[in-house]
């Protein structure tokens, strides 16, 4: 799956693809997890291209239907991107850009191999209560937990949501996931959202023009977004190797932006990442490649989970305070974080006692008392 979690191979890797087909005895587990890692459209495209399984399989046919629905999902995405650009951004002059999701697919020559999960906008912190404001008299909905898909349902739950989520979760009314953000890097001390939104620049797709980031900034978040999340997607893969083919990328530029981000080191390993994949020797550093193997190793132990496999793989094995998936700026935002965490209320309070808006300064106390408690039990 890492070698075919690309839009494209080359004569070589379709050879090793072949030879890496006749060892697979499981295709069916191959799939299932090729759709929870959101590849199955490139998997399937190697597939029937290389002859990987005969035309005749059943599973193969059941691959080819199962991708001509994901382009079909694909298309509904990006209906969706039009109507919430048309509705509720565009009339009103709100500044912003699109990232990752649909807005990737322009890097595709078939762009609904890539598929997504929702749609990311980013929009200044200021515009984040009147767009919400916008969607919601649009038909749209507050996503209230991500993990059950329960709505809010009254208009505290959407408040409490301003209050605590960083992002800001909506479904439209065709029930497509849309993801508000203000804050891309997270409160990393790399580059404001007023300058990312001035940076941004115009492209069209499938028929829709879309305000989105630079190439060589686009590139470098992503490496780091990816390396943060695990490679637990494998269709961020797919989106390294098409933008390193894109024919507006410049590597001198993105290795500029990845100094000035002081992410070198992460853009290092996952070039190299990219490579060990394709199973082909890397120019990057010795701790690059050693960190790719660590990433690989990764990416594969939670090949067969969901969000809280990788999320418990995190916090087990990885330090946020130092990792080098992350910046020094970065590092001190985690540490900084992890002190405020424990004295800020958040939105898993409120769901388990939503309390009325003037009695949330009741949370903070609870945690304290509930941090003292656990204290006190340690040392005893």
């Amino acid at each position: 799956m890492l070698l075919l979690s690309r839009e494209t191979l080359t004569p070589a890797e379709a050879d090793r693809a072949r030879a890496l087909a006749r060892s697979v005895t499981d295709w069916p587990m191959l799939v299932r997890t090729a759709m929870s890692k959101r590849c199955l459209p490139f998997v399937y495209r190697h597939v029937a291209a290389l002859d990987l399984l005969p035309p005749e399989a059943p599973l193969r046919q059941e691959m080819k239907q199962i991708t001509l629905v994901l382009a079909s999902r694909w298309l509904s995405y990006a209906q969706a991107h039009r109507v919430f650009v048309e509705t509720c951004l565009a009339p009103h002059g709100t500044p912003h850009l699109f990232f990752k999701g649909v807005s990737l697919a322009r890097y595709y020559a078939q762009p609904s191999l890539r598929t997504s999960r929702d749609i990311d906008v980013l929009v200044r912190q200021a515009d984040v209560r009147p767009l919400i404001e916008r969607a919601t008299d649009a038909g749209y909905r507050v996503i209230l937990d991500r993990r059950t898909g329960h709505l809010a349902k009254c208009a505290r739950d959407v408040e409490a949501v301003l209050r605590y989520k960083r992002d800001v979760p909506l479904v439209s009314p065709e029930g497509i996931p849309i993801e508000v953000h203000a804050d891309l890097w997270h409160g990393a001390d790399f580059v404001d959202s007023q300058t990312l939104l001035d940076r941004a620049e115009t492209c069209s797709m499938a028929g829709i023009e879309l305000r989105v980031m630079p190439t060589a900034e686009l590139f470098v978040y992503l490496c780091h977004h990816h390396n943060r999340h695990l490679w637990s997607s494998l269709n961020w893969l797919a989106d390294i190797s098409a933008i390193r083919s894109a024919p507006d990328f410049d590597e001198a530029r993105a290795w500029s932006v990845a100094d000035r981000f002081a992410l070198r080191e992460v853009v290092e390993a996952t070039l190299a990442f990219d490579d060990l994949s394709r199973g082909r020797p890397s120019a990057q550093p010795p701790l690059a490649r050693a960190r790719a193997e660590e990433s690989r190793r990764f990416c594969l132990m939670i090949a067969d989970g969901h969000v809280d496999t990788e999320r418990g793989l995190y916090f087990e094995r990885i330090d946020p305070t130092d990792d080098w998936r992350a910046s020094d700026a970065l590092h001190e935002t985690v540490r900084h974080r992890a002190w405020r965490s424990r004295l800020t209320p958040n939105l898993d309070q409120y769901q388990a006692c939503p309390l009325p808006l003037w009695l949330h300064w009741l949370y903070p106390l609870g945690r304290a008392i509930i941090g003292a408690r656990r204290a006190a039990g340690r040392e005893r």
